[in-house]
C-alpha cells in the first residue's frame, strides 16, 4: 500500500522532502524562471509561468488519481525549498514505482544533495513501504543523470528507441535504469 492520502514528511536535518504544497510553487516557479536549461531534458515546455503551473497542476492532479506523489525538496540546513522530485509509476501491487521529474536549483548542483535526496527517497520506498523495484527513466543524451543514477547503484536496462517527443517536436530514446531492493539493501 502506498500512503496517498498522508503529508509525507522525510526528513533530512532541518529540510528534507514533504509533500509539494501549492504554496512551495512561487519558489520554485522562480527558480525555473531563473534557469530555463534545467529543463533541457524534461517532455514538458518549462519556458513561462503559465507552462510551470501547468507542470504542478499536472504532478497534483495525478496525486488525486493515486499515480504520483511530488514533493518539495527543501535544504538540509536552511529549510528552503531548492527543488522539486515525485514519486510516479506507482503501482503498489507490484511492490514497483519511479522515481523522477527531478529538478534542483543549479546553486546545488554538484554538491552530493541529489543523490543524498535520491538515498532518502530509497530508504524510504525499501524500508518503510517494502517495495522491491525503483525504476529511473531519463532522456539518453542526459548522460549526467545516466552516471548520477549509476553512482548510487543503479542498473542500466537499456533505451526505449524514439520513445517520445521533446517539447521541440524531436523524439527522444529513453533510458531505463533500475535498483532493486536486495542490491540496495546490500550496499547500504
Amino acid at each position: 500500500m502506498f500512503p496517498f492520502d498522508e503529508s509525507l514528511y522525510l526528513p533530512m536535518g532541518n529540510g528534507g522532502l514533504r509533500y509539494l504544497c501549492e504554496t512551495d510553487e512561487p519558489a520554485l516557479i522562480q527558480i525555473a524562471l531563473r534557469q530555463p536549461d534545467l529543463f533541457q531534458y524534461t517532455l514538458h515546455s518549462m519556458k513561462t509561468q503559465e507552462e510551470i503551473k501547468a507542470y504542478f497542476q499536472i504532478a497534483h492532479a495525478q496525486w488525486r488519481q493515486h499515480l504520483e506523489y511530488p514533493f518539495a525538496i527543501l535544504h538540509p540546513e536552511s529549510g528552503q525549498i531548492i527543488g522539486t522530485t515525485r514519486f510516479y509509476q506507482i503501482m503498489p501491487a507490484q511492490a514497483s514505482l519511479a522515481i523522477g521529474y527531478t529538478w534542483l536549483d543549479k546553486d546545488y548542483h554538484g554538491t552530493g544533495l541529489n543523490s543524498l535526496f535520491k538515498h532518502l527517497m530509497l530508504e524510504f520506498v525499501f524500508k518503510t513501504l517494502n517495495f522491491q523495484r525503483v525504476e529511473f527513466r531519463t532522456d539518453s543524451e542526459n548522460l549526467r543523470s545516466i552516471r548520477s543514477l549509476q553512482k548510487l547503484g543503479a542498473i542500466s536496462e537499456g533505451e526505449l528507441r524514439s520513445h517520445m517527443f521533446r517539447p521541440d517536436g524531436s523524439r527522444r530514446n529513453t533510458h531505463i535504469l533500475s535498483i532493486i531492493k536486495q542490491e540496495y539493501t546490500n550496499q547500504s
